[in-house]
């Protein structure tokens, strides 16, 4: 029967067919109703729910024409699926892209697991705990809330035990404020506790977890361990894609971490791919005039500057800002640095371009013109300071 399902939600004319042959000779007349069912009547079905649901219209007549124009990869849609009814399927590459061929078999459905709705009961002193400890984190006392969370992090433990979503969330909070204090070791320390216990609480695959493989990687950079930083981030991108496709507003975020990191280890072209994704992405969902734009357009025209391309670096760095000066004004600290910058370039252009010109009178090789330029590639120091802003990884005190 989910087997059936799966087949007509993916809109198989082929297999309908298929269907209403093992309806009519394998199955008795009175449980064969589910296998007339066919994909348009299952879609219309699903239209009228979400319209007396949740007042919403489906534009599109079928599930395909739905995946096509929001561009939702089609193996998102039945794991979100699997997961709400709790359906278990055989661990294989499924060709959802085929239509003439039906992707499932009988076999492919290994459980169905009943999901069962509880109440979280809330640890009274744990909860208070956290809570004090956000209020002195928001009035500037770091000390006191780092003791605050530890001592909510062991109330929620007498509770619940040593594995609980409490425990994560004290965890979390603990890593990033010894990172504001630049204690990365302790912050890399606590994240890895949190990565692991959202692993167990909530799976290898869930949201959660890329979130915190996001901060366990910039904790990682913080600590000089940069391959381990880019694993850790090339697994949130591939949990990204599988769960929500390319199209999506936290791709752009991962791909700006990724490119700063690559950007400052020198490697350039591979940097600049996933910036233009992340400026194009962050184009797309938050327009050409925002903040995120104009600090990717910045990126840009670093990673321009280093390969000495600095007509585009100057095209990015102008773009910059001129989004900084409409949005923050021209008195804002982040439109002073940019105009700076945008003179430094020109600066450096210049410098270049009477570099090269002197070698060309001198007949220099080109070899020898090579071998004067200068590649400038920015501290460990600056980098964590950029990862900071990119991530919001900063607090803002309240008197």
């Amino acid at each position: 029967m989910v087997k059936e399902f799966f087949l007509k939600l993916r809109k198989s004319h082929d297999v309908e067919k298929v269907s209403q042959c093992l309806a009519d000779y394998r199955l008795p007349p009175e449980s064969t109703e589910w296998a007339r069912l066919s994909s348009k009547s299952l879609w219309q079905e699903i239209c009228k729910d979400a319209q007396s649901y949740y007042a919403y219209n489906f534009k599109e007549d079928s599930i395909t024409e739905f995946c096509e124009a929001h561009k939702v990869p089609k193996f998102s849609l039945l794991r979100s699926l699997c997961m709400a009814v709790g359906i278990q399927v055989k661990l294989r590459d499924y060709d959802l892209s085929v239509r003439c061929k039906a992707p499932f078999t009988a076999d492919d459905i290994m459980n169905m697991n009943p999901l069962v709705r509880r109440l979280h009961f809330k640890a009274t002193d744990g909860a208070k705990s956290y809570e004090a400890a956000l209020l002195k984190l928001e009035a500037g006392q770091l000390g006191v809330g780092l003791e605050l969370l530890n001592e909510a992090a062991q109330l929620y433990g007498n509770v619940h035990g040593s594995v609980h979503p409490e425990i994560i969330k004290c965890l979390r909070l603990t890593a990033r404020v010894l990172f504001t204090l630049h204690d990365y070791k302790g912050a890399l320390l606590n994240q890895h506790k949190a990565v692991v216990m959202t692993e167990r609480c909530y799976g290898i695959d869930s949201a959660h977890l890329i979130s915190d493989y996001l901060c366990m990687a910039i904790y990682s950079f913080a600590n000089g361990k940069i391959p381990t930083a880019l694993k850790l981030l090339y697994r949130s991108r591939y949990l990204v894609l599988m769960l929500n496709g390319e199209d999506h507003p936290e791709m752009a975020l991962i791909d700006s971490n990724i490119g700063l990191m690559l950007y400052a280890v020198g490697e350039l072209d591979f940097s600049m791919q996933f910036l233009r994704n992340a400026l194009a992405t962050n184009q797309r969902y938050f327009g050409d005039e925002h903040l995120k734009t104009a600090l990717t357009h910045d990126l840009l025209a670093r990673t321009y500057s280093c390969r000495n391309d600095y007509r585009s670096a100057l095209l990015s760095e102008k773009q910059t800002f001129f989004i900084y000066k409409k949005l923050l004004g021209e008195n804002h600290e982040r439109t002073k640095a940019s105009q700076l910058y945008l003179q430094q370039l020109t600066e450096q252009a210049v410098r270049l371009q009477r570099k090269m010109n002197s070698m060309r009178r001198n007949k220099s090789s080109a070899v020898a013109r090579l071998c004067a330029v200068e590649v400038e590639y920015p501290e460990a120091i600056a980098v964590i300071e950029v990862l900071t802003v990119i991530n919001g990884m900063y607090w803002v005190f309240t008197k």
